[in-house]
């Protein structure tokens, strides 16, 4: 086919025959009756699932309304029924507790309660017998009378009402010695030990630990009324044991210290419950309280003492041998520092039983000590002292300052050590060496220069009257004879007739 320049290619369509649109037509026909059953079918199908889910909605609703929880309750292995709630068992449990505490105030009555336990269930209208239950509960229920043991040690001591009841006791014994009174008065004892002539206040404690010495224990019994205790009485036996008062009679040659010793009881013992003092004079036919209290359970406390303390100063001696052997001329007077010293204090039922088991926790130097110097004669005299005093224990430790206690002045050194040997503190003449009244077993030396000292409560003596000694020499040992409350030394310097304070002169 040929075109001519400039035309365009004219496009023609295919005509269709007649018969072909009568097929074309009839297909279009069918799909309309096919789409057409189709839809109605859906309808039907959303119609039959829209039944059916109510049929089910209301069946399961039925079935909902109509399904009950119970519960089978036991007694024991033994089942007594099924409640409708376990509320009603508790109820009745409860009301019959109120009802037994109400007629017995004073101890503790429980019930078997232990005994029941419940199993639920679910289901389709399931039955319950709330009231036979409650019947067949109330007949099994018995109740019992509970105390608390209490247990010191291994040993029974008593059976009190409750729990609250036993820690109450045990908390009156504790706060003997946990009440503020009882801090001022260990803060006393141990300022009396620390201080010297002077109302500044040294010493501060702080309680820091409450404990029982023995094991407590306390458990739950069943029992009956009449075995519980009152717990005043109970108190009473922990406290005291079944101690009974005892009592002494002075006879002629009695001393504390003796009595204590022929008793074989601390000589505190004896001060203490008779309100005796070192100074007290006992007279024959006097009666004396010597029981000793020994407490079930004792109460161990840990206080935590801030103590001031002086720092002796050091003498810075310059000797000159114009000068007799003992004088001395002060050539710049010394000054004692300051130290703050803390440590624990262990006491047992409100008293330190042993000093050496105290534990230091810190010494700080607050003031440091000015050294004295002093020119020191050395022309030696025969029998003469030097007036230079040392110790008369070897590492003491003082117990007891010279000043004013109980009263009175104390007017000497009383200090322990663990070396017991009792020192000469400078050359002399023993003038006293036997017993000496209160004193015990004593030496008196004359330091042949106007000073004097004595060694009190010993326990033996190794110098008689007449001998020289040697400063330093060993004469005696550290007892507890005469008006002693145990072991030390009672140590007194004495200068032309008038006792002083040993701090003053000890080097």
């Amino acid at each position: 086919m040929k075109f001519k320049l400039g035309q365009k290619e004219r496009k023609t369509r295919p005509r269709l025959s007649r018969k072909s649109n009568h097929k074309i037509q009839d297909v279009v026909s069918i799909a309309k009756n096919e789409v057409s059953n189709l839809h109605f079918w859906l309808i039907a199908i959303v119609i039959a699932a829209l039944f059916i889910s109510i049929s089910i909605a209301s069946i399961y609703f039925y079935i909902h309304k109509n399904t009950n929880q119970i519960y089978h309750v036991y007694f024991g292995e033994e089942k007594v029924g099924t409640v409708s709630d376990q509320q009603v068992i508790k109820d009745l449990v409860a009301e019959r507790e109120e009802a037994l505490n109400n007629q017995n105030p004073d101890f503790e009555v429980q019930l078997n309660v232990d005994q029941i336990r419940f199993e639920s269930e679910s289901g389709y209208k399931l039955v319950s017998d709330d009231e036979e239950v409650l019947a067949q509960v109330s007949r099994r229920l018995q109740s019992h009378v509970v105390g608390v043991e209490l247990v010191v040690d291994g040993k029974f001591i008593a059976i009190v009402k409750d729990e609250e009841t036993a820690q109450q006791i045990l908390e009156q014994i504790k706060s003997k010695y946990t009440v503020e009174e009882s801090i001022e008065k260990v803060e006393n004892e141990v300022a009396v030990l620390s201080k010297k002539q002077t109302d500044e206040p040294k010493v501060q404690s702080t309680l820091k630990e409450v404990n029982f010495v023995e094991e407590v224990e306390l458990n739950a019994v069943d029992t009956q009324p009449e075995n519980i205790k009152n717990p005043e009485d109970v108190l009473t036996s922990l406290q005291t044991g079944d101690n009974v008062n005892k009592k002494y009679t002075v006879v002629e040659g009695d001393c504390i210290t003796c009595i204590a010793t022929k008793l074989d009881i601390p000589s505190w013992v004896i001060y203490e419950n008779n309100n005796l003092s070192e100074d007290s004079i006992l007279n024959i036919g006097d009666e004396l309280d010597v029981t000793v209290i020994e407490p079930v359970l004792s109460v161990e406390t840990v206080e935590e003492v801030v103590e001031v303390i002086d720092i002796g100063y050091d003498i810075e001696p310059i000797y000159d041998d114009t000068l007799k052997e003992g004088k001395t001329v002060i050539v710049t007077k010394g000054k004692n520092g300051k130290k703050e010293k803390i440590y624990k204090v262990f006491k047992t039922d409100g008293r330190e039983l042993d000093q050496s088991k105290r534990e230091t926790i810190s010494e700080t130097v607050l003031i440091e000590p000015v050294n004295e110097v002093v020119r020191k004669g050395t022309k030696i005299v025969p029998g003469a002292g030097t007036g230079n005093f040392r110790w008369p224990l070897v590492s003491p430790s003082i117990t007891s300052y010279y000043g004013y206690r109980w009263g009175r002045l104390h007017a000497a050194l009383d200090m322990v050590s663990g070396n017991r040997k009792i020192l000469a503190a400078d050359t002399g003449t023993v003038v006293s060496a036997g017993w000496n009244g209160s004193y015990g077993n004593a030496i008196v030396i004359d330091h042949n220069n106007g000073y004097r000292t004595l060694y009190g409560h010993l326990s033996s003596i190794h110098v008689s009257v007449g001998m020289n000694v040697e400063r330093g020499e060993q004469i005696g040992v550290m007892g507890s004879t005469g008006n002693s409350t145990g072991p030390h030394l009672h140590f007194e310097i004495i200068k032309n007739g008038v006792q002083k304070n040993p701090l003053i002169y000890l080097n």
